[in-house]
C-alpha cells in the first residue's frame, strides 16, 4: 500500500475535481469516481491508505461503499462527506468504521489536516508492526551452532562484549558468520529493544559508503 494515495468519491464535479486537484498539488496521487459503483471497484483493485467518500451517491452510497471497504480493506482510513441533513448517517458510518467525517460546505485546509493525520497514524501502525515482528523473531545466541572450545571461547567473548557500551569490531573471512555475532550480541546487550539494522556495504560504492553511513 502507497502511502500517498487517496480514493476520492463524490458526484459533485465542480467539488470532485477540485478538491482532487488540491490534493495531488500536495503530492497525492488521486483515483477520484463519481459513484459508489467505481468506488468499489477501485477498491476491490488496490488498497489505498485513506478513502474519501460522498454519503450521497448513485449506484451505490456512501454507506454501503464503507461497508464493502471494511469488509476487504479494514486497515483503510475512510473520511464521509455529508452535507446538511444526513449527520445521523454520518454518525452511523462512525459506527460502521469510519473513522472521520466533514460537513459540506469542505473547508479543504481542514480536510488535508485530517488526512495527514490519518497517513501518521498509519505510518506509526507499520512501525510498531515492523518492531513487533523483529522483537518476536528476536535473535538468540543458541542459533549459532557450534560445539568445539573455540566456539565456547567466542560466546564467551560475545557475553562479555554485549554488557559493555563499547563500539564492536567483528572481523572474519566470507562466510563466517560476522552478522550472526552481531546479532547475538545486540540481543544480549542492554539495546535490544530498539531495532537492529545490517547493511550490506559492498553494495555501496566506496565513494558513497562514508556519507551513507555517517552523513
Amino acid at each position: 500500500m502507497t502511502m500517498n494515495e487517496i480514493l476520492l468519491a463524490d458526484d459533485e464535479v465542480t467539488f470532485r475535481e477540485t478538491f482532487a486537484k488540491v490534493l495531488r498539488e500536495e503530492g497525492m496521487k488521486v483515483t477520484a469516481v463519481d459513484n459508489g459503483t467505481d468506488a468499489i471497484k477501485a477498491i476491490m483493485m488496490k488498497s489505498y491508505p485513506v478513502a474519501i467518500l460522498d454519503i450521497q451517491m448513485p449506484g451505490a452510497d456512501g454507506i454501503k461503499v464503507l461497508q464493502e471497504i471494511m469488509k476487504v480493506r479494514p486497515e483503510t482510513r475512510v473520511i464521509m462527506i455529508t452535507a446538511y441533513g444526513t449527520i445521523e448517517m454520518a454518525v452511523e458510518a462512525i459506527k460502521l468504521g469510519a473513522c472521520d467525517y466533514v460537513m459540506k460546505p469542505v473547508i479543504f485546509e481542514d480536510v488535508l489536516t485530517k488526512i495527514q493525520q490519518h497517513l501518521q497514524y498509519l505510518h506509526l501502525q507499520e512501525e510498531n508492526r515492523e518492531l513487533k515482528q523483529e522483537l518476536n523473531s528476536k535473535f538468540d545466541i543458541t542459533q549459532i551452532i557450534g560445539q568445539s572450545p573455540a566456539m565456547h571461547q567466542v560466546f564467551e567473548i560475545i557475553r562479555k562484549v554485549a554488557r559493555t557500551k563499547s563500539n564492536v569490531l567483528i572481523t572474519g573471512k566470507s562466510g563466517t558468520g560476522k552478522e550472526l555475532v552481531a546479532r547475538a550480541i545486540h540481543s544480549l546487550g542492554s539495546k535490544n529493544d530498539r531495532r537492529f539494522i545490517a547493511v550490506n556495504c559492498s553494495a555501496i560504492p566506496e565513494g558513497l559508503i562514508e556519507s551513507e553511513l555517517f552523513g
